[in-house]
């Protein structure tokens, strides 16, 4: 995937004034790491962030720019949401050495159908939706994908160990964790105890069953009377 680029402008609005940026369409941000003297702060366009954060994720190396200097290669490596509105609202910038592998979470992108799923009434548990690697910065894969399409079998499953890595990325997750699992779906019991429903309509039946054996005894008793 294309290494994608941030325009950037410097902020000296802070606190609860960054509300009005949020109004006009933009979003505080700041920047640090290697070759920066202390932390920039920067707002950027909320749109242009959201379609980067999308496509490349807190793993992937992009290019930002700020106010028409260099580019500066940076990492996503924190972000705030407003949960109720569903939208960013504050973005770390991290700005690695080029030069030293970084140890990241990458996430995990499954692909294909589980023939065991269609054909053994299997359900695909995922246990883990991302892994820990060890790359240089411009090595670090945005996500990386799982074929499932030859799990066949119930119980059938793919570890860590299993993964294709990218050449120059090293697994530190251990290669024994189960990311994906063939489990077998949960049958009702045939002999389930009746549920209030049924209790209820075999209640009905014998106090109809003990009328009517009273209604008969009573016939009986006035016969003979």
């Amino acid at each position: 995937m294309a290494t994608m680029e941030l325009e950037a402008q410097r902020r000296t609005i802070v606190g609860k004034k960054v509300r009005k940026l949020r109004r006009e369409g933009l979003i505080p941000a700041v920047v640090y790491g290697y070759g920066l003297d202390k932390p920039q702060s920067i707002t950027l366009t909320l749109r242009e962030i959201e379609r980067v954060y999308v496509q490349m994720g807190k793993s992937a190396i992009v290019r930002l720019r700020v106010e028409g200097g260099p580019f500066r290669s940076v990492l996503i490596h924190d972000v705030q949401f407003d949960h109720t509105h569903r939208y960013l609202t504050h973005v770390d910038f991290l700005a690695p050495n080029m030069n030293e592998a970084l140890t990241v979470g990458v996430p995990l992108a499954l692909v294909g159908e589980a023939p065991a799923v269609r054909t053994e009434d299997g359900i695909l548990v995922q246990d883990l939706t991302e892994v820990q690697v060890s790359a240089l910065p411009d090595r670090i894969p945005a996500a990386l994908t799982l074929d499932v399409s030859h799990l066949t079998e119930i119980s059938a499953q793919i570890t860590a160990g299993d993964l294709e890595l990218p050449e120059g990325v090293t697994l530190i997750t251990p290669a024994g964790d189960v990311i994906v699992t063939v489990s077998q779906a949960q049958l009702v019991a045939e002999d389930e105890e009746p549920t209030a429903t049924e209790e209820g309509v075999e209640g009905e039946a014998d106090a109809e069953s003990d009328d009517a054996d009273a209604d008969e005894s009573g016939e009986a008793h006035s016969t003979k009377g």
